[in-house]
């Protein structure tokens, strides 16, 4: 009989396609909540939950790869034949640098090698953090981060400040940036997923110079990765992605079989898009119907990135060109009025969706600034932008989370579902950790010393990205130089899936004028249906 396919893959330009193929990237190897999940204790690979998710969908004819690292444990390669799912192969590859590109690359290589006539769709496990900068490790030494002794770092306030080791004086931002004299001794930050430009050189070595197919979906089963950054990094290299904007649940592919029984039992054909759309619509009915696990999840065709990113930098110019006129101090309150109200997704200290916040929805900022812009130059930018990105949004539930049930996070306004990162977005004296790399690493021939790498994104021929020159004319209020003070690196959180939880507190309001019945139309309830466009 013959298996699933897909009837538009793009990638696939000689036509030979015969089958799709998962292929499950698994870097749980530094986090021992997901190796155990859903206990506490380790087990071997064929007990893991991840395992017996991938059979399932093996079962329903798919053709499954997965690389799985495992704390305390080995690297496994698992490969199940639709053809003969009920043999499931698994092999020890030692320990694998799961943040390496060349791992990545080389899984998928051994994948198409494997199955050479499938269609590829990648999901990537573990934990997301939208822009990650590449950090070279063994350049983070103890003269770099004191500058030869010059420099005392103190913990304040669970954040990272720069002082003067001869006279005890706080460093102060330069150029209104935290162009900082020294590494941050948290640039090495262990436990650090993929880097965005690790995963951008991954994909183009395995597509561009070991001839694998372009993915015909990418799963970002992850936290944040829903990311302008991320996007416009792998969208020469796959069809479409899907992914969250704000915190993902770990529910180890619990979904996985749900979304291939949809292909299996599809009347019609199924495009690698439709196929996109229900990666998202599966994990948000998932997260539902367990209530208090509320996410948004969204699905992009990514040829329609580099559109995205030259809608972005005309906005990015005129709000530049703006903030240097001579008005430039209204503008630069009615920007950060626009950042205030738009959705923000957490990378705080705490779990309120609010700045400071660091990760900004890119759609809902537009629309911001079309109200605080009435009209002009810059409200028609903003609308060409939004109308550049269009309706990615799959789903998005209303809840108190779980991992903090005094917060509710509403998701359901249609517009959401792309991050960016702001590194100031209040304009205070407290920056994201990887602020120095995003708005000084901007060309191969400027490089922060442990960054030997930087996303095409950030720079351009000329050294300056649109977006980037935006942000320091945004942060050159023209205010006295402020100490630096950095949020610390941290290992993402990716908080897992909860079976146990009991909530104490009481589920939203079905009647909150803000909000709708959770079982209705906002939610990922048991049809397709797409909530209000919200407030």
């Amino acid at each position: 009989m013959a298996l699933p396919t897909l009837s538009t893959t793009k990638s696939r330009r000689d036509g030979v396609c015969d089958s799709i193929v998962l292929a499950v990237y698994a870097p749980f190897g530094t986090d021992m909540t997901l190796s155990a999940f859903p206990g506490s204790k380790p087990r071997p690979i064929e007990q893991h939950p991840l395992v017996r998710h991938l059979r399932e969908v093996a079962e329903l004819g798919i053709h499954v790869s997965a690389l799985v690292d495992l704390a305390d444990d080995d690297s496994y390669l698992i490969e199940i034949s639709a053809d003969a799912c009920n043999q499931v192969d698994i092999h020890s590859a030692w320990k694998q640098q799961m943040n390496a590109p060349q791992a990545l690359a080389g899984f998928l290589r051994r994948t198409h090698h494997r199955f050479p006539r499938a269609a590829i769709v990648l999901a990537l496990e573990g934990h997301g953090a939208g822009y990650l900068p590449q950090i070279d490790g063994a350049a983070i030494t103890t003269g770099s981060t004191s500058a030869d002794g010059q420099i005392d770092w103190k913990v304040t306030r669970g954040d990272l400040q720069p002082f003067d080791a001869n006279t005890g004086a706080p460093i102060l931002a330069v150029a209104a940036y935290p162009e900082l004299p020294a590494e941050s001794p948290d640039a090495a930050a262990l436990a650090l997923p993929l880097s965005t430009w690790a995963l951008g050189h991954a994909l183009q070595r395995a597509t561009r110079k070991d001839g694998v197919p372009r993915p015909a979906v990418i799963h970002f089963n992850n936290c944040f990765n829903m990311s302008m950054e991320v996007l416009h990094t792998v969208a020469p290299y796959a069809d479409y992605a899907t992914g969250y904007a704000n915190y993902n649940f770990f529910t180890s592919g619990k979904s996985y079989p749900a979304v291939f029984k949809r292909l299996r039992g599809a009347k019609k054909p199924v495009s690698a898009e439709q196929l996109a759309q229900w990666f998202a619509l599966e994990n948000g009915r998932l997260l539902h119907a367990k209530k208090n696990h509320p996410t948004v999840g969204a699905t992009i065709e990514l040829q329609r990135m580099s559109d995205v990113r030259d809608a972005l930098f005309k906005l990015a110019a005129e709000l530049t060109a703006a903030l240097k006129s001579a008005g430039g101090a209204g503008v630069r309150a009615r920007i950060k009025a626009a950042v205030l109200d738009a959705q923000q997704f957490d990378t705080g200290q705490t779990f309120a969706l609010q700045v400071p916040d660091q990760l900004t929805d890119l759609v809902d900022f537009a629309a911001q600034l079309k109200l605080k812009f009435a009209n002009g130059t810059i409200h028609d930018l903003a609308d060409k932008l939004m109308a550049a990105v269009g309706k990615i949004w799959q789903y998005g539930d209303y809840d108190r989370p779980h991992v903090d049930e005094n917060q509710i996070w509403d998701f359901r306004n249609e517009r959401l579902g792309l991050n960016i990162l702001f590194p100031n977005p209040g304009l205070d004296d407290q920056w994201d950790w990887r602020s120095p790399y995003y708005l000084k690493n901007l060309s191969e021939t400027d490089k922060a010393p442990a960054q030997p790498h930087a996303i095409e994104l950030l720079r351009d021929p000329s050294g300056r990205c649109a977006w980037v020159k935006f942000l320091l004319a945004y942060y050159d209020d023209g205010s006295a130089p402020k100490p630096i003070s950095l949020v610390r690196a941290k290992k993402p959180l990716f908080p897992p899936y909860d079976k146990a939880f009991k909530p104490k507190l009481p589920h939203p309001d079905p009647k909150d004028p803000c909000g709708s019945d959770p079982q209705g139309p906002g939610q990922t309830a048991p049809t397709d249906r797409k909530g209000p466009a919200g407030a």
